[in-house]
């Protein structure tokens, strides 16, 4: 009896240590041992391209479209083809992709196991060589993990850099207020003489001699502009430049001296600096808008509409700074929408004006005043409308683009409507 007891024990504990442990189930031992079985997709430095390091598992083709559609330029189109063939029935696809300031910069795998939880462990080196060649480069390793569709996954990271990073050493002013043939604004990086040649063509800018102060083998040029105010007394210029990690932080400014001046001056600024391959990154424009009381305050005609609504509401004054908040207080509609407005919220805030709801359409508008007093932007504008009555409600808004500034509307504003 005692024999047979201890041949069934043997059974049992030997049924029990063959049982397939499940990678999904919490807890789960399973042996490190176990062969993760993959494939290298692509390995290289034009792929995808995020300011952070992205860990991407992707499970089927629908998420693969987003991650291609979020991530993919002219430049990695060999990688999407590739990635566009990748079978998802049993297999799993990772991507880790990267942004690096370097002369090159690979991503690769060291290491791809099963840890005792069951767990996909992905151990993954970034090499990065810096040098005075160094150029933007998007460092993409994907890998295809077969037969484990569920898997979960971790993963570990290590560096290896060689050589030191570039430096930024100053810049030096070559033009300012250069006439230049256009209503845009711009912030331009010129690193060929070739490169600043197409953009003058673009401009017409006829006046170019300043540009023989640039040794484009060792230099290269910032510029920011607007032909945008074609009178009043403006300056714009770059007044502070840094570096934060691999990028090139350029400060500028615009300042609004008296906009009422019946006198037109260039406003731009160039600059010359030794060349590097930082990433430059332009911070939003200072305004410096120096209002005096009881001043007109610059202003231009957007447009003026008509919305039906189905309630009645009073008089509403909003200034807004992007188009997020511009379509927050006004819905999209036929008549505005994010493809048939034109603003540069680097310069302009919007003023919304909306008239009392009535049943009539409104025609044209009259701005009787602009100005700051001591309870902030004050004005009057006087809306006409039709003679005619609808059945329908309407809400009549009339838009203005006025130089950003954080003084505030005042309560005092008028609407009249005749």
């Amino acid at each position: 009896m005692r024999i047979l007891l201890f041949i069934l024990s043997a059974l049992l504990l030997s049924t029990i240590g063959c049982k397939e442990p499940n990678p999904i189930e919490p807890n789960t031992k399973r042996n490190v041992n176990d062969i993760v079985e993959y494939q290298i997709v692509a390995e290289t430095e034009f792929g995808f391209s995020s300011e952070l390091i992205e860990e991407m598992i992707i499970r089927d083709e629908s998420e693969l479209k987003r991650v291609i559609t979020n991530y993919s330029n002219s430049d990695n189109l060999d990688l999407v083809d590739k990635l566009l063939k990748v079978n998802f029935e049993n297999d799993v696809l990772v991507i880790i992709s990267g942004k690096s300031l370097s002369e090159k910069a690979i991503i690769s795998v060291d290491t791809i196991y099963i840890d005792g939880s069951g767990t996909i462990q992905i151990d993954y080196e970034i090499y990065r060589k810096n040098g005075p060649n160094s150029r933007v480069n998007s460092p993409t390793l994907s890998i295809l993990i077969k037969d484990r569709k569920e898997a979960r996954f971790s993963f570990n990271r290590k560096f290896i850099i060689e050589g030191d990073p570039p430096t930024f050493d100053g810049f030096e002013t070559i033009a300012t207020d250069i006439p230049i043939d256009t209503r845009e604004s711009w912030k331009s990086v010129f690193r060929t003489a070739e490169e600043f040649k197409i953009w003058a063509n673009k401009y017409q800018l006829t006046d170019t001699d300043f540009i023989n102060k640039v040794n484009f083998d060792k230099e290269m040029v910032i510029s920011v502009g607007t032909g945008h105010f074609k009178s009043g007394l403006f300056k714009f210029n770059i007044r502070e430049m840094h570096q934060q990690g691999n990028r090139l932080i350029v400060n500028s400014s615009f300042t609004v001296i008296n906009h009422e001046i019946d006198s037109y001056k260039p406003n731009n600024h160039f600059v010359k600096l030794n060349k590097t391959n930082l990433m430059v990154y332009f911070a939003p424009i200072n305004i410096n808008n120096l209002f005096n009381i009881n001043k007109n305050v610059y202003s231009e005609s957007l447009l003026q509409m008509n919305v039906e609504v189905d309630k009645e509401s009073k008089i509403q004054i909003t200034k807004v700074s992007n188009l997020a908040d511009l379509f927050s207080v006004i819905n999209p509609t036929d008549g505005l929408s994010p493809s048939n407005i034109s603003v540069d919220f680097d310069f302009f805030d919007v003023l919304i004006i909306k008239a009392p709801t009535t049943n009539k359409e409104a025609k044209t508008y009259e701005l009787n005043y602009l100005k700051v007093d001591n309870s902030g932007i004050n004005g009057r504008i006087t809306i006409y409308s039709n003679i005619t009555s609808n059945t329908s409600k309407k809400d009549s808004y009339v838009l203005l683009k006025i130089l950003k500034t954080d003084v505030p509307i005042s309560q005092n504003f008028e609407v009249k409507v005749k």
